[in-house]
């Protein structure tokens, strides 16, 4: 175990003085996973909570990360930050995060220089612009502090770090820029679909449930806060595949969300003849009830919900009765956004349909029915068709953290070999001595040249440029 740790890099730690987790980063929600002897384990936040809003508060001279900054939501909205994993690694005229700061972030975003993105807040009295890196680091930071109260004595902090898979390598640089200052030991920034791939298929395969030649394709469809992914994989015994990821940013839970939300501003202009969606308090007390309406009408049998909000604005009430059609309705443009990415990733890895033998979906984007219908029809299925063999908001950070055991000096984790997939091309360029060939560049299809890796895989960042003298 020590030359392995040395090999590394890094200084060797006993097991009483480490722990080895995986974290899943999300729009709305994080998750902390703890690989120990018995499996893997959720982390529970100060509120014992197994999801920690990913929020960041600024109050006077303090900071509120987490579960305590949910109560800033409303009374302190332009100092709390939301959605920091939409801004991280972007550029401000980017058309997606226009958007966001059109329809979801109420705090003021700033244009840097070099179009780069900064977050204006009040913070020890005075106007402080932060980056989007420095506030993710606070998240983490938070996050590593819960960690730690789960292991008293650890000393050190081996993490992998989930990205979704359309992150561009300026992106996934951030990402770990943020990682180094929060103080983790990030040993791999893992694609979402792949941590899902591995979590799903790491125990049927120590089971004896693939083939040991003939390929089994699984599509998982991952729908979160923020945009949909769907990825093929292809399992055989002691290993998996992935074929290939097609994703959709602005198609997400949230969106529907907002759908409702715009709903029952309409019915309130129309009760009262105020306009109040410019108002930021307003908006949020729209979108909170509008989050809770399409959680009531998830489940099977439920038809209608009663949707009331105290002081929409102007001291005025909004009282009315949302039903399972007019829901269908709002968030009929997101349901049919989500079949084309489905049909897509099918269409690149050169699959049928009728070939797949399971539909995975994960995300807590996809517990709405009409969502489900529609993936369910992209792939010629009925609802009951789809497999959700896995936790929907844990199987992320549980691959993750299945990920950190295979890279840590302290598990013996079972053989399991992931080839990843690399959703950018890779552009490689050379420049010859002086008197040879002309200066050439080559590009290669990374999508379907996927990238190899042993016990916990070599995928990583898309988009980077590798040059060679």
């Amino acid at each position: 175990a020590r030359s392995r740790c040395e090999a590394q890099g890094r200084p060797h730690h006993t097991a009483a003085a480490m722990s080895v987790i995986g974290v899943d980063i999300g729009t709305a929600h994080s998750v902390i996973a703890q690989a120990k002897r018995g499996g893997i384990d959720i982390i529970l936040n100060e509120g014992s909570k197994r999801l920690t809003p990913s929020l960041v508060s600024f109050v006077g001279k303090e900071r509120m990360i987490g579960e305590p900054a949910t109560t800033q939501l409303r009374s302190n909205f332009k100092n709390t930050i939301t959605d920091i994993k939409r801004l991280i690694g972007r550029k401000f005229s980017e058309p997606g995060v226009q958007r966001d700061i059109a329809d979801f972030l109420l705090y003021k975003v700033v244009q840097l220089e070099g179009d780069g993105i900064g977050i204006e807040v009040n913070y020890n009295d005075e106007v402080t612009v932060l980056t989007p890196e420095q506030i993710l680091a606070a998240l983490l930071t938070k996050l590593r502090t819960t960690a730690a109260g789960a292991n008293p004595g650890a000393t050190a902090l081996d993490v992998v770090l989930s990205v979704p898979v359309y992150f561009t390598d300026a992106e996934r640089r951030a990402v770990r820029q943020a990682a180094q200052v929060a103080g983790l030991n990030c040993l791999k920034l893992m694609n979402e679909s792949t941590a899902v791939a591995l979590a799903y298929g790491i125990y049927k395969s120590a089971r004896g449930e693939f083939h040991a030649t003939e390929p089994e394709n699984v599509l998982f469809v991952d729908m979160g806060g923020s945009s949909l992914t769907a990825t093929v994989v292809s399992y055989v015994q002691g290993r998996l595949v992935v074929k290939s990821s097609v994703s959709d940013r602005e198609c997400g839970g949230r969106d529907v969300d907002l759908a409702v939300a715009r709903w029952l501003h309409d019915q309130f202009k129309a009760n009262t003849g105020i306009d109040c969606w410019a108002k930021a308090k307003s908006r949020i007390k729209l979108m909170t009830a509008a989050e809770k309406a399409k959680k009531t009408l998830a489940p099977h049998g439920v038809t209608q919900t009663p949707v009331s909000v105290e002081y929409v604005a102007e001291e005025r009430d909004l009282a009315v009765q949302l039903t399972l059609e007019q829901f269908d309705e709002c968030a009929a443009p997101i349901a049919e956004r989500c079949g084309a990415p489905v049909r897509a990733v099918l269409k690149e890895a050169g699959i049928d349909a009728s070939a797949l033998s399971a539909v995975e979906i994960v995300g807590g984007g996809l517990r709405p029915r009409i969502i489900k219908a529609a993936i369910a029809a992209a792939v010629g299925r009925d609802v009951d068709g789809l497999s959700t063999t896995l936790n929907m908001d844990e199987c992320v950070a549980r691959g993750c953290a299945l990920q950190c055991a295979m890279l840590s000096p302290l598990f013996r984790v079972k053989e399991f070999e992931m080839v990843d997939a690399v959703p950018y091309a890779v552009r490689l360029s050379w420049t010859q001595p002086p008197g040879g060939a002309a200066d050439a560049a080559a590009e290669v299809d990374a999508t379907t040249d996927a990238v190899e890796g042993g016990a916990g895989g070599a995928g990583g960042a898309g988009g980077a440029d590798a040059k060679a003298a």
